[in-house]
């Protein structure tokens, strides 16, 4: 595949597709069907009304790359973040609510009163879409102030 900036490829791993991306030569040149382009305007759209995150739900998400269940992940939370995030059972089951009913989360185990949570597909790219605009905002942030 060629690295020309102006063809369009199946990497969208990030989210960054916007119309005016595609042209309607790359549609005809690279014989892309319409219903391909809408699929991904469509993920991309879904992705981006979740987004920004807020600290706590993107560090309850970069947790739940493995399985965790509710004590480990408040945990897992409180050690990824040096201290700086502490989610209380309140925020969190709450949290585990609405990820679940978003599709972001699934509840992959049940034993006694644990329950146990991975990220869905959907959950990775919302993830991956967040940590990119945070990227962004890093490099912009230690670029205007490292002078000081």
């Amino acid at each position: 595949m060629s690295n020309s900036p102006h063809v369009l490829t199946n990497d969208i791993s990030r989210g960054n597709i916007a119309v005016y991306d595609i042209a309607i030569c790359d549609v005809a040149k690279h014989n892309i069907p319409l219903g391909d382009i809408r699929e991904v305007l469509d993920m991309t759209k879904d992705v981006n009304r979740y987004l920004p995150l807020t600290e706590t739900t993107s560090y309850i998400l970069l947790a739940l790359a493995e399985p965790l269940h509710g004590y480990a992940l408040m945990q897992k939370v409180e050690g990824m973040s040096k201290g700086t995030v502490k989610i209380g059972p309140g925020t969190l089951y709450t949290a585990f609510s609405t990820l679940e009913s978003e599709g972001l989360i699934i509840k992959v185990d049940e034993q006694d009163r644990r329950k146990s949570y991975v990220l869905t597909q959907k959950g990775r790219q919302v993830l991956q879409a967040h940590i990119h605009r945070s990227e962004i905002l890093v490099n912009n942030g230690l670029e205007i102030t490292k002078g000081w």
